[in-house]
């Protein structure tokens, strides 16, 4: 009986080795393999595209991927192979994992970069990039170095263009007679210091002067007129509304001082004349009261005095309001003037 029992133990010893054999088949790895394919990538990880796996012949076999990057195109191998051995002169370093951790191998023959893993079913599909987030990501340096010349020039151009504008504010700022950085109130006030100083010595010569600049034309007496606030300033003048005092009454109208420096005498002559034109009186031309000629030396100014209207000019208004053919007045009628009302 006992003997019996020991046959029968002896025949189940071969049956249970090719049981073990049979179980260590299965404990092969599960690899994807393809000769070539383009990966997909996204951020940090790609993966192979490959569609083909098999199982390992050998226990010992990892998965492998080698990533083949040159100027045209990137190409994937995925296959089984032993680690103790050099593939394509490469050694695969770091396998002992079940992610498939690409390292990247000096080559002259473009960007190579190879991975190993075991334990896992198809671990060499995807491709992890630790230091790099992909292998298209070796442009960067080129594309830098390449952009940089046309950077250099364009930082260069805009220093440029910076320090001649400030050059030439500097000079403007100069020939006013204001340092940078002042307001205008200060450069106008620099700019009638510098006329100021230019035309003393010709004011200065004789109180009679006749230079054309700052001809004398004064009237023998004044109008008692109070500057109030300055309503407006052109090329050549600055118009002021005023009060002219009535001595007799007690009280005052509001009028327009139009002020024109020493220098622009002419302009000042040419407009006194055309208002002073006994054809131009009319109930919708500005009422002209007089022109005064006041200060002496370089502080002599030229005044007109007019009507004030509350509207302001005839451009200002125009460019804020678009009249038809009814708001203008007939010829020869007694309406009065929209624009000076």
């Amino acid at each position: 009986m006992g003997n019996t029992a020991g046959k029968r133990g002896y025949l189940w010893l071969p049956r249970l080795c090719k049981a073990l054999t049979h179980q260590d088949l299965l404990k092969t790895n599960l690899c994807k393999w393809c000769d070539s394919t383009p990966p997909a990538c996204e951020e940090k990880v790609c993966y192979s595209n490959c569609n083909l796996n098999s199982y390992c012949e050998d226990p010992y076999e990892i998965c492998v991927a080698i990533w083949r990057q040159d100027n045209e195109s990137i190409r994937i191998s995925t296959l089984c192979h032993n680690p103790h051995r050099p593939i394509e002169n490469l050694m695969v370093p770091n396998y002992n994992t079940s992610h498939c951790i690409m390292t990247h191998q000096p080559s002259e023959e473009g960007i190579i970069y190879i991975c190993g893993c075991v334990d896992e079913q198809e671990c060499n599909d995807k491709l992890i990039f630790e230091n790099h987030t992909n292998g298209d990501k070796e442009v960067i340096p080129v594309a830098a170095i390449s952009l940089l010349p046309p950077l250099l020039v364009a930082v260069m151009i805009t220093v440029i263009f910076y320090l001649c504008r400030t050059q030439k504010q500097r000079k403007r700022t100069k020939a006013w007679g204001g340092k940078p950085g002042q307001s205008p109130a200060l450069l106008e006030a620099g700019r009638s210091a510098e006329r100021e100083e230019k035309l003393s010595v010709l004011m200065d010569e004789s109180p009679t002067s006749t230079n054309p600049t700052c001809a004398s034309s004064r009237p023998a007496e004044l109008l008692p007129i109070e500057l109030d606030e300055m309503v407006g300033k052109g090329q050549f003048a600055e118009v002021w509304r005023a009060k002219l005092s009535h001595s007799r009454s007690g009280q005052y109208e509001t009028v327009a001082v139009k002020i024109f420096p020493c220098e622009e005498y002419s302009s000042w002559k040419n407009e006194s004349q055309i208002f002073t034109d006994t054809s131009l009186k009319h109930d919708s031309v500005l009422r002209f009261l007089t022109a005064e000629d006041r200060g002496t030396g370089p502080r002599r100014e030229y005044w007109l005095i007019t009507a004030y209207h509350s509207r302001g000019n005839l451009k200002d208004y125009l460019s804020r309001h678009i009249l038809s053919w009814m708001d203008l007045p007939l010829p020869g009628s007694d309406t009065p003037c929209i624009f000076c009302s």
